[in-house]
């Protein structure tokens, strides 16, 4: 969580933070697969703790609780997903090519990911109900957001056109394929990220028209 207890924000702060930080990074890493088979309902400390091959008191002595190690879990691979995809966007050199790219990575990171991207959606709901998630998560959201509308003005500006639907749009069409697209994966549909892919295509292209003098 973003507001520790004292014990654990003491940690943080104190003279040893760096190696007590880089402890939890770590933790966190290994905790993540755990963590994203169980689901947030399911897990607990102590399983997560047997994942990591740790006991329980040392999880406890890195992590204020379950939330505090979910949300450093979650944040970590979003900021490793968002980091990786502004690659993708920043290297695009011609429109047909970043298409391909977007589409490409968005669909191998659901065939690689799922159980991953499966936990965001899931805690993403929880954020509705639990406030302690909400800030967290929003920001999270938020990121994804920017990083779909950053990806959408590089295609317009590489296509020569321009956008012609709003960030929220973009978005919310985005979110639903990739969300539809996990959850038919999931169910055991194997073609379910060749196809998104091709849907990201299509929706780039409706993205985008003319330029209007």
């Amino acid at each position: 969580m973003d507001t520790l207890s004292s014990r654990v924000a003491g940690r943080l702060s104190g003279p040893r933070a760096q190696k007590f930080a880089a402890r939890r990074e770590v933790l966190a890493a290994q905790a993540t697969s755990g963590l994203a088979e169980l689901g947030f309902a399911r897990a607990s400390m102590r399983e997560l703790a047997q994942h990591c091959e740790i006991s329980l008191g040392v999880l406890h002595y890195y992590f204020d609780d379950k939330d505090d190690l979910v949300m450093c879990c979650v944040r970590q691979y979003k900021d490793h997903f968002i980091d990786r995809y502004n690659s993708i966007v920043i290297d695009g050199s011609s429109g047909p090519e970043l298409r391909t790219r977007i589409s490409s990575a968005l669909s191998n990171s659901l065939r690689e990911s799922a159980v991953m991207h499966r936990l965001w959606y899931d805690l993403r709901t929880q954020a509705l109900f639990d406030d302690r998630f909400a800030q967290s998560i929003n920001e999270i959201d938020d990121s994804l957001a920017a990083l779909t509308w950053k990806a959408v003005i590089a295609y317009a500006e590489l296509t020569e056109s321009a956008v012609v639907v709003t960030p929220a749009i973009v978005y919310a069409t985005a979110d639903g394929l990739f969300h539809r697209a996990l959850r038919d994966l999931i169910n055991g549909d194997a073609d379910a990220p060749q196809r998104l892919a091709h849907e990201i295509d299509s929706a780039l292209d409706d993205f985008v028209g003319p330029i209007t003098r």
